[in-house]
This record gives structure tokens, C-alpha cells and sequence, in this order.
């Protein structure tokens, strides 16, 4: 009760800026940036922010965060970045013309800064095989550990009877998206990689048709750093990877997507199974790189294998895609990681021992997993070390990763955060 209470609170003060955001003019020469519910500084909004203060003198880029270490981080390398509620915070949350974020609006940036006006620029985080948006009807509202809302059915009311008699707007029910004010209709532009993706994405957020120029193809900002052949990654973990390399070694990431959006532990099942096989990837010089997706986050492992090594998100700089790089192969399962990496055209191995529990779980699937999954489909644990081995040697599946690779991707240049903010600054500021 005593988090409702907060949280109650929390919700009058955000109607109230609500009301205010409507009624302030906007800028659209400011524009703020968010990802990962307001809690990390990775993603595509990180890459374009970088961008857009490296090449545009005019803009006054803002990263809008609740984590105050990132405050402190960013304000260290120069960038203009506040909390969420301090005062500059919430200032520019109001004044920016165009707000750009990668999960939601109301989640990555503060959800009372929304004007009608406002542009909202929707980059993602993931479209690839997995049902998203009004289509993705399986999956279950799990963000509580991470985006706690209002509990306590009386307080519910009041917060949904205020909301209807100063907007004149019926909502159903708070939910981790803040008063259902994620409406997808109000994006602006919805960020695409390829036709096929703009068609998934059209369905997946009810975007009509003669609106299709609202999911402009660009590709993605957090791609653009796999084409940075000088990029300088600071930490350990690269060292330990050109380290691998000098002693003749191979080195692949384990990336697998989320269970119930961090509700299922995962660690100790890895762990358990990949154990087993330690004198397998010994005796072939096979390092693999254990990286659960960060609604995992609260998992730790204090046990260390010889060739397995589990990366925390403290051993990144924020995030993971400038080693990509220097990998060799990667093994994921249902995870659009794979959509990204087919862009430096090396190995994918696909684990997917659960496929048919994570279909009827967590999410079902948009496109047909085997047509659009260019490597081999591993079921069993104990094929995994051999199919890596087999693919070192032979890239098997070249041809057909390229293929994918063409569906997928229109542009392979490095060039879509150029593109994204050129777009935004020619329509909205020149």
C-alpha cells in the first residue's frame, strides 16, 4: 500500500504536467532522448543522440534519464543530460519538439511531456521473427519489477476519473505504459529496416494504409557502430578477445532473448547445461561469450568456466554491439540480435531447445522460423559444440544468410542514423 501511495502521488503530479504540456509551446530545435525505461544508455537512442550532437550545431540533443549514475557519466563526456524530475528536466521535456526513444514514449521519456504537437520518433529495440505490438497478444504485462505501477483499485478510479474529465479521453487501466497513453497511432515516424519489416511493423502497431510513409526505411542507429572499423572499445573484454584470437582461439556470443520479460531465471539453466562441455570447447578453442538480455539483468553467476565467460552489463560500456565485431560466430535463439549481426555476414547458430514453450509462453512467431533463420537449428544441448565447430570450418549457410540478409536490410552502409536525422531536421527544422 504504501508503494500505491507513492505512486499515487507520482500520477497527480504527472496528470498535472500533463495539463501543462499541452498548453506550453514547443522547439522543435530541442530534442530528447531516452531508452530502456529511462534506466540505461544503450540502444538506437543512444547511437543517434551521439550523432546528432557530433553533427548538428543547432539542435539541443537532451538525454532524459531516472538513473542519476548516467546523469553523472554522460555530463562527464559533455553531453546535455538530466534526471527525469529535476527541474531543467522536466523543462525540456516540455519545451522539445521531437522526442526520441526506443521502447516507449511514457516509458523511456517522461510520459507528461506528450504534447499533440510533440514529434515522436519510435526507433525499437527489436523487430525481427517475434510477434510484436496489438499483434503480439500472448504476452503477459511483467514489467512490474521494472515499471511498477498503481495497484489499489480505488486509487485506480481516481486516477482514470481525473484523466477523463481534464482530457476528455476514456482509459481503460493503468498499465506499465502509463494511462494507455502508448497509443501507436500518435508516433510520428516509426524507424524500418526493409519492406518487410515496414509491412510487419504497419500490422504490428495499426498504422493504415496511405500512412506508410509514417515507417520510413533507414535502417537502424545502433547498426551503424558495426561499420566502424576503427571504433576504439574500451575494457577487458576486448582484450580478452584479441587475446583469444593470438592464441588461435574462436570466440562467439550466447545472446538468447528474454523469458516472460525477466520473470523466468535463466542462469542456472545455462549454466547447467553448457558445464558439461567444457573439454569439448578446450580441446577446439571455442570461447563463448554469455550474454542474457538485460530484463535478466538481476541475475548473477559467481562461478567461472575456463572457455565460458558471462558478461555483466559493468563489463560493457553501456552496451554490447561494438564487440560484435570482433566475434566469429553467434548463437542466439529467438532474438533479433540475429537480424543485426547477419550484417557482418559471419556464422549464426540458432539454439532453440524450447521453441514450442516459448511460442506458447512468451510470444509467438510473425515470420516462419526456418525460412528466415539462416544457420542451423540446434535442439539439443548436446549438438551445440559440434554444429559451432562444423560451421567454423565451413560456412554452410553463407548463401542463404545473405538472402536473409537482403530481406532483412535495405541499406548496409553505417548510414541510418545520417539518414534518421536528416529526415527529422529537414521536415521539423528547416
Amino acid at each position: 500500500m504504501k508503494q500505491d501511495i507513492h505512486l499515487f502521488w507520482m500520477e497527480l503530479v504527472h496528470i498535472f504536467l500533463y495539463w501543462i504540456a499541452a498548453r506550453i509551446p514547443i522547439n522543435n530545435k530541442i530534442w530528447i532522448f531516452g531508452a530502456w525505461f529511462g534506466e540505461t544508455y544503450n540502444d538506437n537512442s543512444r547511437y543517434i543522440f551521439e550523432y546528432v550532437n557530433q553533427n548538428y550545431s543547432d539542435i539541443k540533443a537532451v538525454w532524459l534519464t531516472r538513473n542519476k549514475k548516467i546523469v553523472n557519466t554522460l555530463r562527464a563526456r559533455g553531453y546535455r543530460t538530466y534526471y527525469f524530475y529535476d527541474y531543467l528536466g522536466i523543462w525540456y521535456a516540455l519545451r522539445a519538439g521531437v522526442a526520441i526513444f526506443c521502447v516507449g514514449y511514457t516509458a523511456d521519456l517522461p510520459g507528461f511531456c506528450i504534447s499533440s504537437s510533440k514529434k515522436l520518433i519510435q526507433l525499437w529495440h527489436g523487430i525481427g521473427t517475434k510477434k510484436v505490438g496489438t499483434m503480439n497478444i500472448n504476452q503477459k504485462d511483467t514489467n512490474k519489477r521494472i515499471y511498477p505501477y498503481i495497484q489499489n483499485p480505488l486509487l485506480v478510479k481516481i486516477i482514470l476519473f481525473l484523466f477523463k474529465k481534464l482530457f476528455h479521453q476514456i482509459v481503460i487501466q493503468i498499465n506499465h505504459l502509463t494511462y494507455k497513453l502508448e497509443l501507436y497511432e500518435r508516433y510520428t515516424y516509426f524507424i524500418s529496416l526493409s519492406p518487410a519489416i515496414k509491412k510487419m511493423i504497419m500490422e504490428s502497431f495499426n498504422i493504415p494504409k496511405g500512412q506508410e510513409n509514417r515507417v520510413p526505411i533507414t535502417g537502424i542507429p545502433r547498426n551503424d557502430v558495426l561499420f566502424e572499423k576503427n571504433y576504439k572499445y574500451p575494457g577487458k573484454l576486448s582484450e580478452k578477445i584479441k587475446e583469444i584470437h593470438n592464441l588461435g582461439g574462436s570466440v562467439g556470443f550466447y545472446m538468447p532473448t528474454h523469458r516472460q520479460e525477466g520473470g523466468e531465471e535463466m542462469l542456472k539453466n545455462i549454466t547447467k547445461n553448457l558445464k558439461p562441455y567444457q573439454k569439448d570447447l578446450e580441446k577446439k578453442k571455442i570461447f563463448l561469450l554469455v550474454k542474457l538480455h538485460q530484463f535478466h539483468g538481476y541475475e548473477s553467476n559467481t562461478k567461472h568456466f575456463r572457455n565460458i565467460v558471462f558478461v555483466k552489463q559493468q563489463d560493457l560500456d553501456g552496451d554490447v554491439y561494438p564487440l560484435l565485431p570482433m566475434t566469429d560466430f553467434l548463437i542466439t535463439d529467438y532474438s533479433t540480435i540475429y537480424i543485426d549481426y547477419l550484417l557482418l555476414d559471419k556464422p549464426i547458430i540458432f539454439l532453440k531447445y524450447d521453441l514450442k514453450e516459448y511460442i506458447n509462453k512468451d510470444r509467438e512467431l510473425y515470420f516462419e522460423y526456418d525460412k528466415v533463420t539462416p544457420g542451423p537449428k540446434v535442439s539439443s544441448w548436446d549438438d551445440l559444440i559440434p554444429s559451432i565447430d562444423k560451421e567454423l570450418k565451413r560456412d554452410s549457410y553463407k548463401k542463404m544468410r545473405q538472402k536473409i540478409r537482403h530481406f532483412f536490410h535495405t541499406y548496409t552502409d553505417g548510414n541510418s542514423s545520417k539518414r534518421i536525422a536528416e529526415k527529422i531536421h529537414s521536415t521539423f527544422v528547416k
